[in-house]
């Protein structure tokens, strides 16, 4: 799985780049706002794999995940 591609930030994104794409998409994805959607679920859970495991660039992300049923809101 190409974490870089899932999360549309380029193999040289920062840490600031790669959340604030992670937080777009996964407001984009989210199951709720694409209730009509059947792949939505499936790529709201690999926005989120993508950002939670480690990217092989070594970039360290913070362990604050967003809570985005939260920012939804």
């Amino acid at each position: 799985m190409d974490y870089y591609k899932i999360l549309e930030v380029d193999y040289d994104a920062t840490e600031e780049t790669i959340r604030s794409n992670y937080i777009r998409l996964a407001l984009k994805w989210h199951p709720d706002k694409r209730k009509d959607e059947d792949s939505a679920t499936s790529r709201f859970q690999d926005i989120n794999e993508a950002y939670k495991d480690d990217l092989p660039t070594g970039v360290e992300l913070s362990p604050f995940i967003i809570d985005v049923d939260m920012v939804m809101d």
